[in-house]
């Protein structure tokens, strides 16, 4: 009676660690499967935890650099926006500035003509003054702008700006009234438009190539989230398998537990 009760105990406690292995691995899969994450807690794998939470941090800054980077290209066009007005009219007054040089003009068609004239130097004036994105000035000073494109510190890329109000403050004050006044007045006009068109330029090239940093970005990323996805995401196959395989072991235990405790009843029902 003593040997069968030891062989029983013993037979016990190796079908309970089994049943609590099975349980836990069938406990983990279900858990797995339900959060469609594999690593759970640091107890799954901690040094994975570890790189994916790295990773996580680092598709987060690059998510705020391309955010960044597109703000970039906003300023840009609200510049660009200010420039295509400023050389529309300085166009205009080129124009005017040619039809007033004609010598066939009396005086009221050149007051007339300068009329005009003035009404466009006032709307550029209007185009430096106001123009400006989120406070800050556009065309008034020689400035960077620097955008933050990148997680480390140095990745920088910058906007130059520049004072465009100088170079036109000549225009604005050109009087067509004469034909002498008009002649002269091209010269002006031609190197303002030299001077906003060669910004216009520089700022067309900043960005291009911001849209090429967001799109660098934007492959980086979802490399960097293949990456982490391959860490941290569920494989639901091999998942689904391994809890079928431990919830069968747990049943098969508790059967043969069962079965166990019916056979150890059986033999000492028969003990006299």
């Amino acid at each position: 009676m003593m040997a069968i009760t030891i062989d029983n105990l013993a037979q016990t406690k190796s079908l309970l660690q089994g049943l609590r292995k099975s349980s836990e691995a069938e406990e983990s899969a279900l858990g797995k499967l339900s959060s469609g994450k594999k690593i759970n807690s640091a107890k799954d794998d901690a040094a994975g935890l570890q790189i994916s939470q790295q990773l996580l941090a680092e598709l987060t800054a690059l998510d705020q650099s391309s955010r960044n980077a597109s703000d970039g290209i906003s300023f840009v066009e609200v510049a660009e926006t200010g420039l295509s007005s400023i050389t529309d009219n300085l166009g205009r007054i080129r124009e005017l500035s040619i039809q007033a040089a004609n010598g066939t003009l009396d005086d009221s068609q050149w007051s007339i003509i300068q009329a005009e004239v003035s009404q466009l130097q006032s709307s550029i004036t209007d185009t430096l003054d106001q123009s400006n994105y989120n406070g800050i000035d556009l065309f008034k000073s020689d400035t960077s702008i620097e955008l933050q494109v990148g997680g480390k510190a140095s990745d920088k890329l910058s906007i130059s700006m520049k004072d465009i109000s100088t170079p036109l403050a000549s225009v604005l004050s050109i009087d067509v009234s004469t034909s002498a006044g008009a002649n002269n007045a091209l010269t002006d006009i031609d190197s303002a438009l030299e001077t906003v068109d060669c910004f216009r330029g520089e700022l067309g090239a900043s960005s291009n190539r911001l849209s090429s940093v967001i799109s660098n970005l934007a492959n980086t990323a979802e490399s960097t989230a293949a990456v982490r996805s391959r860490i941290v995401d569920t494989d639901f196959a091999e998942t689904i398998s391994n809890q079928v395989q431990a919830s069968i072991q747990r049943q098969v235990g508790v059967a043969v537990q069962s079965q166990g405790n019916a056979s150890a009843q059986l033999v000492l029902s028969l003990l006299p």
